[in-house]
């Protein structure tokens, strides 16, 4: 969180703060959690075809 920063993105208001809390959020309830760019081409598919995109946080 201390490296996060807390200012918005061009894409959203929370930036990296807010999805940095949120991926908190869902470890502690022993979800896996991918922060990956909005901008990349079809990258919830590519998620979903278990291609390595972002950042991958388990618990």
């Amino acid at each position: 969180k201390q490296v996060a920063g807390r200012t918005g993105g061009s894409l959203g208001s929370g930036g990296m703060y807010t999805k940095v809390l949120a991926a908190k959020k869902a470890a502690e309830s022993n979800t896996t959690t991918v922060i990956a760019s909005g901008r990349a081409p079809d990258v919830l598919t590519r998620l979903a075809n278990g291609e390595h995109v972002g950042t991958l946080i388990t618990c």
